[in-house]
């Protein structure tokens, strides 16, 4: 979800650039870049865990 909100502040602020009716919605992300600091290794590691637990399923 952090990465959603995140996403979604910086697309209001690349509006903003663009069109300048979207200027005063433009504020920073209350989400920092640190705050999804390893969220990619946990996703990649319950990928891992689900592939490891189909493996030991195979006949």
């Amino acid at each position: 979800m952090l990465v959603q909100v995140r996403a979604f502040y910086l697309d209001i602020q690349e509006w903003a650039l663009e069109d300048p009716t979207w200027a005063p919605h433009a504020v920073p992300s209350p989400v920092r870049r640190g705050d999804t600091d390893g969220m990619n290794k946990h996703r990649r590691s319950t990928t891992a865990k689900m592939h490891q637990r189909v493996r030991e399923r195979l006949p």
